[in-house]
């Protein structure tokens, strides 16, 4: 029997409570470490950040049981690769990454279009130190894999058999966004989610949006955002990589989906 668990109303409820139980955490443990004396230095930071990527866990264990489909199938290693479709989605990433750069803080952005100021952006190797290690950790690999089980490889994947492409995409996408609960970075993280679910629903396997969401995240370590008041070459390149975005999208819109529908309920009939 097919079961339509979670429509959308029931996965805005369920990112609700997930944001509810990070603010609790983080509450909580911000409570613990200063009744007990304990420094909230960079390094414990990071350190609750990582255990708080965890509280999803339940989330998607809820989700995958109701709804039948089998975290077995979902990360199963794609069977074949379609090198234009990947080439495209590669090109895409880079422009998303260049786009979204001015919107990562709509309070700044807010501020420098008043002032008529614009963006210039430069790339520095950081410091590897205690904080940038454990953040990575967090950034590059318990949160790409935890929260592209989660939005894309349960939520978007039960959109796709109740709703359009488009609307399954974008609405899992305006969750990804809300569970952040940062509404300073609320459209690159719309934008990312975006990307991911077309990365997902191409290329029809869970590690390439896991792997680009990865790079996305290590690569925030690197960029760095100042502004100026004389005329920058970034909007050049900020125009050319808009451009680029809009062709690509235009070209993916015409390539096939790569392979056959998988099956990824499981062969036991889900809780009703």
């Amino acid at each position: 029997m097919k079961v339509n668990f979670p429509n959308f109303w029931q996965a805005l409820v369920m990112t609700l409570l997930l944001v509810a139980f990070y603010g609790a955490f983080y509450a909580l443990s911000w409570v613990i470490l200063k009744w007990l004396g304990i420094d909230v230095t960079a390094v414990g930071i990071q350190m609750i950040f990582i255990v708080s990527a965890f509280i999803i866990i339940p989330f998607i264990y809820h989700t995958k049981n109701k709804s039948g489909i089998s975290i077995k199938k979902v990360l199963a290693l794609p069977k074949s690769n379609n090198s234009i479709q990947l080439l495209l989605l590669i090109i895409a990433f880079i422009s998303i990454k260049i786009v979204r750069i001015p919107l990562n803080d709509l309070t700044i952005l807010m501020r420098n279009l008043q002032a008529i100021e614009l963006f210039t952006v430069s790339f520095s190797m950081p410091s590897v130190d205690a904080p940038f290690l454990i953040s990575n950790i967090h950034g590059v690999i318990f949160a790409p894999i935890l929260e592209e089980l989660l939005f894309r490889g349960l939520f978007l994947k039960k959109f796709l058999e109740q709703y359009s492409v488009m609307k399954a995409i974008l609405l899992s996408s305006l969750l990804f966004a809300l569970a952040h609960f940062r509404l300073n970075d609320i459209i690159p993280l719309f934008m990312g989610g975006i990307f991911y679910g077309i990365v997902f629903y191409k290329m029809k396997s869970l590690y390439y949006a896991i792997a680009f969401h990865a790079i996305s995240n290590l690569s925030e370590s690197f960029i760095n955002i100042s502004t100026t008041t004389y005329p920058s070459n970034y909007w050049t390149i900020y125009i050319l990589a808009l451009l680029s975005l809009v062709g690509v999208a235009f070209f993916l819109m015409r390539v096939k989906r790569q392979g056959p529908e998988p099956n990824l309920t499981s062969n036991d009939s889900p809780p009703q």
